[in-house]
């Protein structure tokens, strides 16, 4: 068995099956790859082929391009993968080929599948994509995998045992559940309010995904939640930098940014699919900073939370990017007593606070929080509960993200953990409109 030191990482590989350098480079315009291995090894170098195949249980033999795909992560030495793909959807896959090619700083590579543990895709630079109009759909799979894409079908035929035969367009659909993994008939919930138990008359879903158009067998759909897209490529939101959505791991379904679990962090039913269940006491998740997690001028959080008791005047942190004291925070998001409190560090202080309505324990609640250079507002179920009067350059450390802690825990001290459930974490690069955080609200409730 062969052994190569990588000068470019400092890293000592074992199993690699040399190719002279002067075979097929990579173009300028490769994906960068950032390969963990099974020994702990790093490998980093780019995309020799343009596309990748996959076999997935559900979805069949696929072939995805390097610009569809964010991440594939094992979670054990055996079994299959976890493939993150750049607008959001998760499969369970394998790699069909046995080698995964690599350009490297001592050439052409074919590493073997059999000693990878994970992989991080970097994109090269490119234009940004113009928005796209329609209807966005995260579909939930029985085997817990996520599709997200875009409605073609124009309208969606159903028949129900009390209503007859229906015809809806996407338009006119806010979620379609399951009530369990066997089941064949589904709760269609309106846009109006109205509720139907439903079966699907055709055997299909047509939708547009980043793997192009997809026709998706119902018999393999868990949940259909359906919003307006605002963005490029795939449905998602414009400015969309990270979400955190608490299925079973830390792991950014977008931005990459994973969180590491600390204390007691569970995982229970959230408002779509799990959530992060966070006791109060010790539990939280720390995401390290990155490029993509620092503003300066304009930015939204947001997130579903059901706190499971009265929160006093010591906040619950729902997240939180900083060090322990206020002049090194960037910004927080809680509850304190009972209400939704905000603070960003702008224009060299710590400004922000309550917003009026009263929260109550048991009860999920959507709030987030924008800040566009010249107003911090915060939202409560898509409405607009307070904006304070803040302006300036926001402070962007290099401290790490938190969900349900304030900041770093040392020895026994309280750092305002969230007693109770966070699900659906987003950041946005810029403030989000009311209309859209209601969009959002209004497609997830």
């Amino acid at each position: 068995m062969k052994k190569f030191i990588c000068l470019l990482v400092g890293c000592t590989l074992t199993g690699l099956h040399s190719v002279q350098a002067a075979d097929t480079a990579a173009t300028p315009s490769a994906f960068q790859l950032s390969i963990e291995l099974r020994d702990g090894s790093h490998v980093v170098g780019q995309t020799v082929e343009d596309t990748l195949s996959l076999h997935s249980a559900s979805m069949g033999d696929m072939k995805l391009s390097w610009s569809g795909i964010r991440s594939i992560e094992y979670a054990s030495d055996t079994g299959p993968a976890k493939l993150t793909a750049t607008n959001g959807d998760t499969f369970v896959v394998q790699l069909t080929a046995d080698t995964l090619p690599v350009q490297t700083g001592f050439g052409k590579t074919e590493l073997p599948v059999k000693l990878i543990r994970g992989i991080k895709v970097t994109s090269p630079a490119k234009s940004s994509a113009p928005a796209e109009s329609g209807w966005r759909l995260t579909i939930a799979l029985r085997d817990g995998s996520q599709i997200i894409g875009k409605g073609q079908d124009d309208a969606l035929n159903f028949h129900s045992a009390t209503m007859g035969d229906l015809k809806l367009t996407w338009a006119g659909i806010r979620s379609i559940e399951y009530a369990s993994a066997n089941s064949d008939t589904a709760r269609l919930t309106a846009t109006n309010n109205d509720v139907y138990e439903v079966q699907f008359a055709a055997p299909a879903v047509t939708l547009e995904t980043g793997m192009g158009k997809t026709e998706l067998p119902v018999n393999l759909i868990r949940s259909i939640k359906v919003s307006a897209m605002g963005g490029a490529g795939g449905g998602l939101p414009s400015g969309l930098v990270a979400l955190w959505s608490g299925e079973g791991d830390g792991n950014d379904s977008v931005g990459g940014n994973n969180g590491v679990l600390h204390g007691d962090v569970s995982f229970a039913p959230g408002k779509v699919g799990q959530a992060f269940a966070f006791n109060g006491i010790n539990a939280y998740v720390e995401v390290p900073s990155s490029a993509n997690l620092k503003f300066s001028d304009a930015f939204t959080v947001e997130a579903w939370v059901n706190f499971n008791t009265h929160i006093g005047s010591s906040s619950a942190t729902i997240a939180a990017k900083g060090q322990d004291t206020e002049s090194v925070m960037d910004w927080m998001m809680g509850i304190r007593s009972d209400h939704l409190e905000m603070a960003v560090n702008a224009g060299g202080s710590w400004q922000g606070g309550d917003c009026v309505g009263t929260l109550t324990p048991g009860v999920w609640y959507h709030v987030a929080m924008t800040y566009d250079g010249s107003s911090f507002r915060g939202y409560v179920n898509g409405v607009l509960d307070h904006t304070f009067p803040v302006s300036g350059t926001v402070r962007a450390t290099d401290y790490s993200l938190r969900i349900g802690a304030y900041a770093p825990v040392n020895g026994t001290q309280s750092k305002c953990f969230f007693p109770g459930q966070v699900d659906e974490l987003a950041i946005y690069n810029r403030a989000l409109s009311a209309d859209e955080i209601q969009d959002t609200y209004a497609a997830q409730k």
